[in-house]
């Protein structure tokens, strides 16, 4: 790993954060325990291009099947915010014995277009 001066490897500014110089980590957790699954560093946009599923799939619906790799066709739920909520994540997962749930504000692709328009809410 490349440190910086102060060690913390892969150093980044991230400006959509508060204080946005540190490392970024995309990670799962069991909800009832709190206990911490999974994490994964992100590495920078070169390296992160050539992780698994990156060939297949969006980035975002790649971190997610990185990270649940060890629980498919297991039959579990994965609970996630908007950032990864996306249908090409929740077919993906679908693939692979693992159900989804999440709010799919953007990235919905695939969604059916009649049910984002409000007549057709009403006319059901």
């Amino acid at each position: 790993m490349k440190d910086v001066d102060d060690g913390i490897p892969f150093l980044t500014k991230i400006a959509r954060k508060p204080q946005g110089i540190g490392s970024e980590y995309k990670n799962i957790a069991e909800c009832t325990y709190g206990i911490m699954l999974q994490l994964e560093l992100q590495e920078g946009k070169r390296v992160m291009e050539n992780q698994e599923f990156t060939d297949q799939y969006p980035k975002h619906t790649s971190w997610v099947l990185r990270l649940m790799k060890p629980y498919f066709n297991q039959g579990h739920i994965l609970y996630a915010d908007s950032a990864f909520a996306s249908v090409s994540t929740a077919q993906a997962l679908l693939e692979r014995n693992t159900f989804f749930t999440g709010l799919v504000k953007q990235c919905h692709r695939g969604f059916p277009k009649q049910y984002l328009n409000k007549d057709a809410w009403e006319a059901s």
